[in-house]
Order: C-alpha cells, then structure tokens, then sequence
C-alpha cells in the first residue's frame, strides 16, 4: 500500500498544471512531506530571485505559477 506523497506542480503557458520538477535521473520528483516540498519550492524561488536580480535570468518568477499537491500511492 502506497502512503501520501507530494508535488511541486508548475502552472503552463496553457494554464494546465504538471509536475515538471526532475531528479538527476530525469525523475519526477516527489516529496515525503507538504513541508519538504514548500522547503524546496521556497529554496528554488529564493534562487531564481537572486539570478534575476544579478541579470542571470530576465523575467521574474512568481509563488502563483508553483502549487504543492497531494499525489496518493506514489511510489519513490
């Protein structure tokens, strides 16, 4: 029996949502917990924050295209 899994899902240019986020093995990553993903979420928008403001990246992102969702009886 699977147990509760988490998303960070990534609103898209057609306003559908899809998990987009991938580990090194070109995974779809899934969290243990809402808080382990609001923890990654929080860390990815500081980063790209801070690239914006350097230049690196030219347009800002936003927490409103981001949305954590529950996945049941997702496997790791």
């Amino acid at each position: 029996m699977g147990s509760r899994r988490y998303v960070v899902e990534t609103r898209s240019m057609l306003n559908d949502w899809e998990n987009c986020w991938m580990d090194d093995e070109d995974k779809p990553v899934v969290f243990h917990s809402k808080k382990e993903a609001k923890e990654s979420l929080d860390l990815f928008l500081k980063e790209e924050q801070e690239a914006y403001e350097r230049g690196f990246i030219k347009d800002e992102y936003s927490l409103e295209d981001y949305r954590i969702r529950r996945v049941d009886n997702a496997k790791d």
